[in-house]
């Protein structure tokens, strides 16, 4: 169940004997280059093909920017914010598209199967049952709620659970799940250099050898 709280959860100590706050100061240029050379190898090695694996480091890039600072704590994240990315995210790809063609019908992209075509089928649901043609206005309507549970739930069941798998192992760098139902805590560092490195959760982004470099971008 997600709660409606934005209060801070309880959260486990982490790997390496991390807890919230006792982790102060910046990440130095070492630990942004070994950061860096990790989400690289998520692109590298990681599974992409019908996974929201991408939308979620855009999600929890987005947030650390908005709720993270540029020090060294680890940061609670509410995965009904994630869930909510999501569908700003995905919401596009609700409106039907038309080839123009004389008798041809507009029709929704064809999607993949598996978690992606269940998180559009959910905004679909949502924007033909509430009418809204906005995500701002399906944000205000009364089907809201029960849409965002749907998205929470596959958000944490798919992407969050496989995106550390990395070369048919798990590398939990980027995060773990918290103690208290419906919350990730990001690890020491990582909102830091997510907020940091926003341009590098793509696959366009490569990774120089000198911690200098790391340091002045």
């Amino acid at each position: 169940m997600i709660k409606e709280s934005d209060s801070t959860p309880k959260v486990s100590e982490a790997s390496g004997g991390y807890l919230i706050g006792l982790a102060q100061g910046q990440p130095s240029p070492e630990e942004q280059l070994a950061f860096l050379a990790k989400l690289q190898r998520i692109f590298e090695e990681g599974e992409f093909t019908a996974t929201y694996k991408f939308a979620l480091l855009v999600a929890l890039t987005e947030l650390a920017v908005e709720r993270g600072g540029d020090d060294n704590r680890a940061l609670p994240l509410q995965i009904r914010w994630i869930a909510e990315k999501f569908a700003e995210l995905y919401w596009p790809q609700t409106i039907e598209y038309s080839t123009g063609a004389v008798g041809s019908t507009p029709a929704l992209l064809a999607q993949n199967l598996g978690a992606t075509a269940r998180l559009v089928s959910v905004l679909t649901n949502l924007r033909r049952s509430s009418g809204a043609s906005t995500i701002a206005a399906a944000k205000r309507s009364g089907q809201w709620d029960a849409a965002l549970r749907e998205i929470a739930h596959t958000v944490r069941a798919q992407p969050l659970k496989y995106l550390q798998n990395v070369g048919g192992t798990t590398v939990p760098f980027l995060y773990q799940f918290a103690e208290e139902p419906g919350w990730i805590e990001l690890r020491p560092g990582v909102a830091s250099n997510l907020r940091k490195f926003q341009g590098c959760t793509s696959p366009r982004c490569t990774v120089t050898s000198s911690p200098r470099a790391a340091s002045s971008t």
